[in-house]
């Protein structure tokens, strides 16, 4: 039988008009659609003109009139028929542009239906849908997954040709809209210059006409019932009666004409011009201008308004006849006029004057002779007509069947994770964390080597995840593993370090110096942070001084030393080769926040990766430098910048974290680049237009409730997408939460569909004082209702489903683990399952369709990482030291526990038969062994107990000793057992009992907590404090009763006292002083001492550990020049250092401001040895290493000079906020 739904095909004209959203690519369609739409009206009208050629020239007229009016509606009607997936949401669009997608279902007219899948073809009952749209507007902490029905069959998703043609035209829309704007600025100034000429006409040398002539003038005027005052004047300037003016029309006579003419001929004549006006002919006249200078482009709009004026000519020249009642004396008269006729400025006749052979012809009544100019116009629109129906026969052909195939999830190239591969961060540019690897290990002993292929020292930090390719295996840490000679392991780097991925064996590292701004823009002792991008033999990662670097995969072991960088300090064979660099901070002026550390990604010939331009420090309430870009894209192969954005702006948050990175995604052939954005943002760009180093947004979306609050300090619901977004099946997912320091809060799993265009937030923010228009974003809180915002249901909402918390056990409450936390990583989804895990240790699964949740499990330790699924099981590290594996199941199966006796802060990667892990000082390769352990058989048993991995023997007798730092044992210390609860500073924890060290400093854990999973240890004792001051306390935390032998050491506190002395030498009053330390080199207590004078100058601080103190005046002190007053950026540059000794008292420090008589004074230039104005100078004292927040800044005077005055003696690291070069000098 007869296919109707081929008839539909080929009768389907959907695809002539895709979705869009954006102003330019929506006036682009319409111009292209104007190309066949001007033909088909041009080429109707040509016929009917044709076949009523014997009917009056005013019915003519009136034919070709209508025409062109149609003409001027019909782009009007194109743009509204055009789809608009974002039509309510486009107010609150900040950029003009959005691009489009065929796949964008049409906007419903109703919450629920908006929110509803866009291939959804079946509605929900009335009591669903209601508490759809319930969940989707309030602001619920329990999940109401919104399940999604099957999707309808569609049509091939194998590009057809009306697929092809659409996207051929999409990347070219803007530059067609860019010359179509060029055009009809030049063709509208055509008007003004005759308007010039119209004016200048009317008023030099006319003269009033004679007599004689005037009396006929006014004589016509009345036969032709023109009662309006019309002026008949005489002027040398032309060569034919001209109409100027529309407000006091005026006729012009050339002045040769009185005396060449008979009356009888000029009667003819001026019955002609006064035709025009008795018509109105002057506002058609505009309008055709107008309709020339936009549509230039099209021959069948000249060919129209040419036949046009043609037609009026003849219109007025039936009214001259019938006015003069003799048709061979007024023929006679065209006939002279032709001899005195001229070039007329455009705007000055009411038309312009028609071939005269054919209008003569027509008067006299002879038969029409066809001209080359008819036949011109009609060639010019026949082509263009011919050419655009051919075009829409063969895009409306219907496409050739083939197999259905799913490419929404393949990325740019092939950088997909294979069995032998695992290329980037999250495996794919996708970002999934699913990896195709089997026979894959579930256990590992490290203590026995059991399933351990091989492990390296790395650093003594490394928080970089590993990647894998072409049988090596990369990690970024600190230089504390000492791999190349010229670098000691005390000298602090950042390194990529380079293995053989099948036998551990060191290959090559690359080193990169830390900033000597130190902390501020990099943290010291921390290595590199972003996990590399590998793609062929070239690696892309982002370093810790704010650069892109590429390298080369073989370093130089290839005897080949690679550019265009070719000027490397060495060429060792354990060095890597540079390709190219590029610095963020020098180029842009980004300022990172403790450090760059974002994960490049590849999309065809870019390389993308977010700046990590942060707030600044010691602030935290205003962007560093908000100018700069917080996402670029550079050429892959040289390193060129291409494109730059900076949507975030001054509503940065500077909330950034290693994971911070960008996914690519494809949906329908159309490649999508989604930036986490610093301000709690997500964005998604068009690639192609990023190539073209072009702007072109695709849809946004607020990550948190519109109310919620952001602050630095305190309790704050306002999060930002912390870890890439993950890409998968046609949907996004996105995670939200916090820098790690700032605790484990709340926050929103969120799946998103990327198909629609605008702003695809849950809710849009209004305000009373104007309730229709919504407001832009704040950056502290969108909606603040003092203000007199408030929100309503975003009818363009992008969102799927959100997760927050769900009552799983069903008991009527939201417990701990039934919530979710502040998340770091990114989830991992395969096979409809996604799994993630929050900072506060919960391992969430759930439907990644629908957002139900099947499963919790608390691991007990805050986690880091991203989940790795791969062979079958779910890989979960945290930070103490457990690789929880459960079965890739929607049913909960924990099948070992894998303990690596040191913290995890990153994601493993998987490749066939291996697994690699770095812990926080060493890279693990766990490889698969022939004998099968327990472990592996509990995936086929879930009833198999969990096995638990490198867990010490129980019944161990040791006892725990508790001594001082000489190794003293301390008798009659405290030791306290409490439950385990997340932030044991925040809240007291239940005690769980209490026992005393004997004399000999011994004590036993109680037997009582060896069926606990998880306790803390408090020790105390008087006069004494812990070892790692926190507070006053320190916290042991154990897990699964571990009852292995603890040395707990306790020092003897350090009094600081002395007097502070002002500027003229006597005790200063009421002045601040802070007490610093360092530990073992490591970071300073951001909190430290404060202590305050006293009447004599004398301050005194108690309870210090014996470590290296800074003794440092805080103020109160003058501000001067550009100097930051206090309580916005602390000076601290009057210090004194001492080394506390355990138990001994420190006296007579000294404060004297007299020392603060230096002057530290220079100039900065640019590249050409020009000063530099209006930058921002930061000094730092260079003896704190970077491990404090101290330092002063001033700004660079016109000529870039810049002075520190009043500062102490000492050295000190002198850089711009967003350094380049820096400078150390000693003040004395």
């Amino acid at each position: 039988m007869f296919d109707q739904s081929l008839l539909a095909t080929w009768f389907d004209l959907s695809w002539m008009f895709p979705p869009a959203t954006m102003l330019s690519e929506r006036l682009g369609w319409v111009l292209l659609h104007t190309t066949w739409q001007f033909s088909l009206i041009a080429a109707m009208a040509g016929i009917v003109a044709r076949a009523i050629q014997g009917r009056s020239a005013n019915v003519r007229y009136v034919l070709l009139l209508v025409a062109l009016i149609l003409m001027a509606f019909t782009p009007l009607i194109t743009w509204s028929v055009i789809p608009s997936a974002s039509a309510s949401a486009a107010p609150t669009m900040d950029a003009i542009g959005v691009g489009v997608s065929r796949e964008t279902a049409p906007l419903s007219p109703t919450i629920g239906e908006a929110l509803a899948p866009p291939h959804s073809n079946r509605a929900a009952p009335a009591g669903q849908q209601a508490q759809l749209t319930s969940e989707r507007v309030t602001a619920s902490n329990r999940q109401m997954p919104l399940v999604t029905p099957p999707e309808s069959p569609t049509r091939s998703a194998s590009p057809d040709w009306n697929t092809t043609l659409v996207d051929w035209f999409r990347p070219w829309l803007t530059t067609v809209v860019w010359i179509w704007c060029i055009g009809a600025v030049g063709f509208s100034l055509r008007p003004l210059v005759g308007w010039k000429n119209v004016r200048r006409l009317r008023r030099e040398g006319v003269v009033a006409a004679p007599r004689e002539l005037d009396d006929l003038f006014r004589r016509t005027a009345t036969t032709l019932g023109i009662v309006r005052s019309v002026d008949l004047l005489s002027s040398p300037l032309v060569r034919v009666p001209v109409v100027v003016g529309w407000l006091r029309p005026a006729v012009l006579l050339p002045v040769s004409i009185m005396g060449e003419l008979p009356v009888s001929q000029i009667e003819g004549i001026l019955a002609h011009e006064l035709a025009h006006i008795r018509r109105h002919d002057y506002l058609i006249n505009m309008f055709q201008t107008v309709l020339e200078a936009i549509f230039f482009y099209h021959p069948a709009v000249w060919w129209l308004s040419h036949h046009i004026r043609l037609e009026r000519e003849n219109c007025c020249d039936d009214w001259a006849v019938h006015a003069t009642g003799d048709r061979l004396t007024y023929g006679r008269a065209l006939l002279a006029l032709e001899d005195l006729r001229a070039t007329e400025p455009i705007l000055a006749l009411s038309a312009g004057k028609g071939p005269l052979v054919s209008r003569i012809h027509r008067i006299l009544q002879i038969a029409p002779v066809r001209t080359s100019s008819q036949m011109s116009g009609w060639s010019a629109s026949g082509v263009v007509a011919i050419v655009a129906v051919c075009v829409g026969l063969c895009a409306g052909l219907p496409a050739k069947p083939t197999e259905s195939r799913d490419e929404s999830n393949t990325p740019a190239e092939a950088t997909n994770p294979t069995r032998e591969a695992w290329p980037m961060g999250g495996g794919s540019p996708s970002r999934v964390n699913a990896s195709p690897a089997k026979h894959l290990p579930a256990a590992w002993n490290t203590e026995k080597g059991e399933n351990i292929a091989w492990q390296a020292p790395t650093g003594t930090i490394s928080y970089g995840s590993p990647v894998v390719s072409a049988g090596k295996v990369l990690v970024g840490a600190n230089n504390g593993g000492f791999h190349i000679q010229r670098y000691p392991p005390e000298h602090d780097l950042a390194c990529l370090l380079c293995f053989d991925a099948e036998t551990g064996e060191f290959l090559w590292q690359y080193s990169s110096e830390k900033l000597q701004t130190g902390r501020v823009h990099d943290w010291p002792m921390v290595g590199l942070c972003s996990t590399p991008c590998i793609v062929g033999d070239r690696v892309w990662l982002t370093s810790n001084r704010g650069e892109v670097v590429c390298l080369d995969l073989n370093g130089f072991t290839d005897d080949e030393n690679d550019g265009p960088l070719r000027d490397e300090s060495s060429t060792a064979k354990d060095e890597a080769d540079v390709i190219w660099k590029f610095d963020m901070m020098g180029e842009l002026g980004v300022s990172p926040l403790y450090q760059s550390c974002s994960s490049p990604v590849i999309a065809d010939d870019l390389v993308l990766v977010c700046t990590s331009n942060g707030v600044e420090e010691g602030l935290k309430e205003e962007s560093a430098a908000p100018d700069a870009p917080a996402f670029i894209a550079l050429n892959r192969h040289t390193g060129k910048l291409v494109w730059q954005d900076n949507s975030p702006g001054v509503n940065n948050l500077g909330t950034q974290c290693p994971s911070n990175s960008p996914t690519v995604a494809t949906i329908a052939g159309r490649q999508q680049a989604i930036f986490p954005g610093s301000d709690g943002w997500l964005y998604a760009f068009d690639v192609a237009a990023m190539q073209r180093g072009a702007t072109e947004l695709l849809w946004k979306f607020d990550v948190n409730d519109k109310r919620a609050i952001y602050r630095y300090r305190g309790v704050s619901q306002r999060n930002v997408p912390m870890s890439a977004p993950v890409f998968y099946e046609n949907k996004v997912y996105v995670t939200t939460g916090r820098n790690p320091e700032h605790g484990d809060g709340d926050a929103t799993l969120w799946c998103i569909d990327p198909s629609k265009r605008g702003d695809l937030s849950q809710e849009l923010v209004y305000n009373r004082a104007n309730p229709e228009q919504p407001i832009p974003h704040k950056r502290l809180q969108a909606c603040d209702e003092s203000q007199g915002d408030f929100t309503k249901p975003n009818p363009n909402s992008g969102v799927v489903w959100q997760y927050r918390a769900f009552d799983l056990d069903n008991n009527g409450k939201v417990e701990f683990e039934e919530t979710f936390h502040r998340t770091i990583g990114s989830a991992a989804i395969d096979n409809g399952l996604l799994f993630v895990a929050d900072y506060a240790g919960i391992v969430h699964c759930l439907d990644a369709t629908s957002g139900k949740l099947h499963w919790t499990h608390d691991a007990l330790a805050q986690i880091w990482s991203t989940p790795v699924i791969a062979d079958g099981k779910v890989y979960v590290c945290d930070e103490d030291g457990d690789v929880t594996v459960f079965r890739q199941s929607a049913t909960k199966v924990l099948v070992v526990e894998n303990v690596l006796d040191e913290s995890v802060f990153s994601t493993p990667a998987a490749v066939d038969r291996m697994l690699f892990i770095g812990s926080r000082t060493k890279l693990f390769a766990c490889r698969q062994d022939a004998t099968r352990t327990p472990a592996e058989m509990a995936l086929d048993n879930p009833s198999t107990p969990v096995e638990r991995v490198n867990a010490p023997p129980r019944g161990d007798d040791e006892f725990n000793r508790v001594v001082d730092m000489q190794g003293r044992p301390i008798a009659g210390a405290q030791v306290e057992f409490t439950k385990s609860i997340r932030y044991p500073w925040l809240e007291t924890p239940p005690p769980m009992g209490v026992v005393v060290t004997d004399a000999k400093g011994l004590f036993a854990y109680p037997d009582s907590l060896l069926s606990t999973e998880s306790f803390y240890v408090y020790v105390s004792a008087d006069g004494f404090l812990t070892r790692f001051w926190h507070g006053n306390r320190d916290v042991y935390r154990l897990i699964d009763g571990d009852r292995r032998a603890d040395t707990l050491v306790l020092f003897r506190p350090v009094k600081v006292s002395g007097r502070i002395l002002d500027r003229e030498g006597r005790p200063l009053a009421g002045a601040e002083v802070a007490v610093d330390y360092f530990i073992d080199d490591g970071p300073a207590n951001i909190n430290g001492h404060r202590v305050t004078s006293d009447a004599e100058g004398r301050f005194s601080a108690e309870g210090l550990p014996p470590a290296n103190l800074f003794i440092r005046y805080e103020g109160p002190y003058a501000t001067a020049d550009d100097r930051m007053p206090v309580g916005v950026q602390s000076a601290s540059f009057l210090v004194e250092h001492r080394q506390g000794v355990d138990g001994q008292p420190l006296e007579d420090v000294v404060l004297d401001l007299r020392k603060c008589n230096c002057t530290v004074e220079g100039v900065i230039v640019d590249h050409e040895d020009k000063g530099v104005p209006g930058r921002w100078i930061r000094a730092t004292l260079a003896s704190a290493k970077g491990r404090l927040d101290e330092s002063i800044r001033v700004k660079s005077d016109e000529d870039g000079k810049f002075r520190f005055t009043g500062i102490g003696p000492g050295e000190y690291v002198i850089g711009t906020e967003t350094p380049g070069a820096t400078q150390t000098v000693r003040a004395v």
